[in-house]
């Protein structure tokens, strides 16, 4: 082992207080999250993401800010995401969502009560600023990934009255039909779908999307067998509409969220594996922020309409 000279002792003894003072500033809930993630290279990140959302989170509570007004978000945000820095990108997101809502139609016209409490004029701009300030002040001369995938707050649960009025019109006879519902047909081809994509590993499903790169228009029977479904369905995904067609794309990327949320990332990234690459076009936070809500939007179509539990 090499010495340890006297100008490395001074300088170790120089940086050890600033060591010390970063290892503190690391939440304990963040290093205890981050350690149970388990991959080692995104540790340093993880840490460094983890501990400004924590602060933030905290800080969103305050009387400064939102006080209780923000508890019911940030837990419906909590429930929704596995980590601190989607939490917090999710309560961000409903903050500026929020005050842009009360923009168009004023506060009294929100309906959510969760919504409309925090849609306060320029707390979300003061937020953001005071993030960019931690963000630059902890970890100087740091690269942030900020293209982070999150689930958006969806909204108060709806009160008890309401809920059973919502249940009362849903079964009544004369309910009209949804123009985006999906009927049993349609239901039963995304169910084999979902099938395909959840019982094979990212790798097969990588050399399955190869498989199709000889065949440019294919028939119901080439089609079934290749993804192994029953023809009936592959007829449903070929003579889908222009707007099936969008549903289909779109629930294919639900599937891939729920079943490899990896590999969905890493087709959101490639901008070679999609043409109009919304991450290469709008940002990689804004873009992901707003393929997250389209995602669930369609994915609850599917729930309501084909009946999932």
């Amino acid at each position: 082992m090499r010495a340890v000279t006297p100008f490395c002792l001074a300088i170790t003894l120089q940086l050890l207080p600033h060591w010390a003072v970063a290892e503190a500033n690391i939440p304990p809930e963040v290093i205890a999250e981050c350690n149970e993630a388990g991959n080692a290279s995104d540790l340093p990140d993880c840490l460094k993401n983890g501990a400004i959302a924590v602060e933030m989170l905290n800080l969103a509570k305050t009387n400064d800010f939102y006080g209780t007004d923000a508890t019911p978000v940030i837990d419906n945000c909590a429930d929704r995401n596995n980590s601190f820095t989607t939490t917090w990108l999710c309560f961000k997101t409903a903050a500026v969502k929020a005050n842009e809502t009360r923009e168009l139609i004023g506060e009294a016209n929100i309906a959510d009560p969760c919504v409309a409490a925090i849609a306060k004029v320029g707390l979300p701009e003061q937020l953001e600023r005071i993030y960019m300030e931690k963000r630059d002040a902890r970890f100087p001369n740091e690269m942030f990934f900020g293209g982070e995938m999150f689930y958006p707050f969806q909204g108060c649960p709806a009160p008890l009255e309401q809920a059973e009025a919502d249940l009362s019109e849903d079964s009544h006879p004369d309910h009209q039909k949804r123009a985006d519902d999906i009927d049993p047909a349609r239901c039963a081809a995304y169910a084999e779908i979902e099938n395909v994509i959840s019982s094979r590993s990212a790798d097969e499903l990588r050399t399955l999307q190869a498989s199709f790169a000889d065949l440019e228009d294919p028939d119901a029977k080439t089609l079934a067998d290749r993804l192994e479904i029953t023809t009936e369905s592959a007829n449903q995904l070929l003579n889908a509409d222009e707007d099936e067609g969008l549903q289909t794309a779109m629930l294919l990327g639900a599937f891939l969220r729920k079943h490899h949320p990896p590999l969905l990332q890493q087709i959101l990234e490639d901008p070679s594996q999609i043409s109009n690459n919304p991450t290469a076009l709008m940002g990689d936070q804004m873009a992901m922020g707003f393929i997250s809500m389209m995602l669930d939007a369609v994915e609850d179509t599917y729930t309501k309409s084909c009946l999932i539990e």
